[in-house]
């Protein structure tokens, strides 16, 4: 378990637009089933993304924590909470706000960020969260050309989404 932790300014060289910069990574060595709980945590000025559950057979409860982005920027796509690469699990009572790309308008199928992220992971839940501020609420995007799964059974309910530019 993670648990009440504050994390702040979680930064690489920015001006490169590298894709790293995490307040929490979670990623399983082996298919083997787990369970990470990470709960009652702030984490804020990351530079990709808060909380990253990632790869199959881990199984991630997100719950309670507040995720602050850096707001709009033009040099990475980030996001609050990200299950990625076959992982599972539930986002539930988090705060999540600021996550912005400016490059949007450029290419909106690459440069996007979000408040929760799934990609290429299946049996995911978003519930009861507070999501604003952010470019898209929930992103929900399946890629299977890795050998993970798709994104199936993704339930996205009871979530306040509010000034975001999509909801999901």
């Amino acid at each position: 378990m993670i648990q009440d932790l504050t994390i702040v300014d979680v930064n690489s060289n920015i001006a490169e637009g590298r894709q790293n910069g995490y307040g929490i990574w979670v990623e399983n060595p082996d298919t083997a089933a787990r369970t990470i709980t990470v709960d009652g945590c702030s984490i804020s000025n990351y530079l990709k993304s808060g909380v990253v559950i990632a790869r199959p057979g881990l199984n991630g409860v997100v719950s309670g924590n507040t995720l602050t982005g850096r707001g709009a920027t033009d040099v990475i796509n980030q996001f609050g909470i990200q299950y990625i690469y076959g992982s599972t699990g539930s986002a539930s009572g988090n705060e999540i706000t600021a996550h912005i790309d400016t490059r949007s308008n450029l290419d909106p199928n690459y440069y996007v960020a979000g408040g929760v992220m799934i990609y290429g992971s299946d049996n995911v839940t978003v519930q009861d969260n507070e999501i604003y501020g952010n470019e898209v609420g929930v992103y929900v995007l399946e890629d299977t050309s890795f050998g993970y799964l798709g994104t199936d059974n993704a339930h996205i309910t009871g979530n306040t989404l509010t000034d975001n530019a999509y909801g999901v």
